[in-house]
């Protein structure tokens, strides 16, 4: 039997799904290693969907938030990477992430700026609207 390789697994793939693009097939590979990498950063030891159960409940909690708008959008953004900051804290396995703690915790940063400009040009926004109609 040969050995369990990348080629390997690609070839056998390849006589099993012979139809569709050549690239198709390395292509679903390459997303497999990524999905298995994001779960091991976003879950590792816990549920495969993890994370987005964690962050549904914290939304949660903030029923009047609308999620769905730029400044909600980038709150979830910044929740995402606090979240796999604290997962990866708590399951102590930031050694073997792919992306380290600080690299997250970089990010929630970036996103916390963003944050308040979005905010000040919404006050802006507000401010210049009140005036408008009076």
């Amino acid at each position: 039997m040969r050995p369990m390789t990348r080629d390997n697994i690609e070839l056998h793939l390849r006589k099993m799904f012979p139809y569709g693009h050549q690239d198709f097939i390395s292509k679903i590979i390459d997303l497999a290693a990524l999905h298995s990498e994001k779960n091991f950063k976003y879950a590792y030891g816990g549920e495969p969907f993890g994370n987005f159960k964690r962050e549904a409940v914290i939304m949660s909690l903030y029923p009047q938030i609308k999620w769905n708008t730029y400044l909600g959008v980038c709150l979830s953004n910044m929740l995402k990477q606090l979240d796999a900051t604290l997962w990866e804290y708590n399951s102590g396995h930031s050694d073997k992430a792919i992306e380290s703690m600080d690299k997250c915790l970089e990010d929630v940063s970036v996103y916390a700026v963003i944050a308040q400009i979005m905010v000040k040009e919404m006050n802006k926004d507000e401010s210049s609207n009140s005036t408008d109609s009076a």
